[in-house]
């Protein structure tokens, strides 16, 4: 048998590869280090087996964090764009109504047949086009906090690549 044949166990190099594996993210969780039995090396051993295995814990927790985060992410970015897709479509439709108000408007002025109906719809339609107006108003400021929302979804991502490891 020869050297390459035959491998020893070197528990300062086993004890090196669970620190170093910890570390670079490549631990499994679980750190077996059962040929270190007598001598100096136990305690070390010991300790070193015990951070690894806190690491592996806290690296899980932080996949776990991550994970929730991402999710949350993805739900404001759902809500964002239904949203703002929403009021989009709101303002356009307040638009044409507001037209077509204008329409009814020019056609009660031109028919003077009827003077005090055509009077009285001429107010209540100025009425509903001033509530169509604050709507028409309101729905840009709507739309910004819709894309406010899609900003915070963002950094939800940063954080949750931050948590990570800096890894997104």
């Amino acid at each position: 048998m020869n050297y390459s044949e035959h491998k020893v166990d070197d528990p300062m190099l086993d004890l090196t590869n669970a620190v170093v594996s910890a570390v670079a993210g490549k631990d499994k969780g679980l750190v077996m280090l059962d040929n270190v039995r007598e001598g100096d090396l136990v305690a070390l051993a010991r300790a070193v087996k015990v951070l690894v295995n806190r690491h592996a814990g806290a690296k899980r927790n932080a996949e776990s964090w991550a994970q929730a985060i991402e999710g949350l992410k993805h739900s404001l970015l759902e809500q964002q764009h239904l949203g703002a897709s929403t009021a989009s479509t709101s303002l356009e439709e307040l638009k044409a109504t507001h037209e077509t108000l204008e329409n009814v408007l020019k056609f009660l002025r031109e028919d003077t047949t009827q003077a005090s109906a055509n009077a009285m719809l001429t107010d209540l339609i100025r009425l509903v086009q001033g509530r169509i107006d604050a709507l028409t108003s309101a729905l840009p400021r709507i739309m910004k906090s819709f894309d406010t929302v899609r900003h915070t979804s963002g950094q939800l991502d940063q954080i949750a690549g931050n948590i990570r490891g800096g890894r997104a």
